[in-house]
């Protein structure tokens, strides 16, 4: 069959949105991690989020990030573009390594979430020298 221009980009638009949607799900927060020998430490990136609108719960091995970005609009303005997204975000990672629940900090500095979780000692990795 004949597909006219309009068609095309109608198409074209909903796989634009479908791409979206999918990347705000998977995609948000944006999540760094690295371990060092006794440690597991996370840097998630949240410009523009208040600490208080953020909610850190670990549970069975998954550590769980949920929370919000307000829309800080201040004005009516009627915006030719907007590519800023606000409303609630959530992401869950399993966490590799058995940690010290307890041990679990975060602090906030200038857009960045930052998590340290102790591993438990049988958790580390430890050289056994043969005598």
């Amino acid at each position: 069959m004949y597909r006219t221009l309009v068609d095309e980009m109608v198409n074209f638009e909903n796989i634009l949105k479908s791409f979206n949607s999918q990347k705000r799900r998977m995609g948000y927060p944006v999540v760094n991690a690295y371990e060092t020998d006794d440690e597991l430490k996370l840097i998630a990136i949240l410009p523009g989020v208040s600490p208080s609108d953020v909610e850190i719960t670990f549970e069975k091995g998954v550590l769980n990030i949920k929370g919000e970005k307000k829309n800080d609009k201040q004005n009516d303005h009627k915006y030719l573009r907007e590519e800023r997204n606000y409303g609630e975000f959530s992401k869950s990672l399993m966490i590799p390594q058995d940690i010290d629940v307890n041990s679990i900090i975060a602090n906030y500095k200038d857009g960045l979430l930052y998590i340290t979780m102790k591993k438990q000692e049988y958790a580390k990795t430890k050289k056994i020298e043969i005598k």
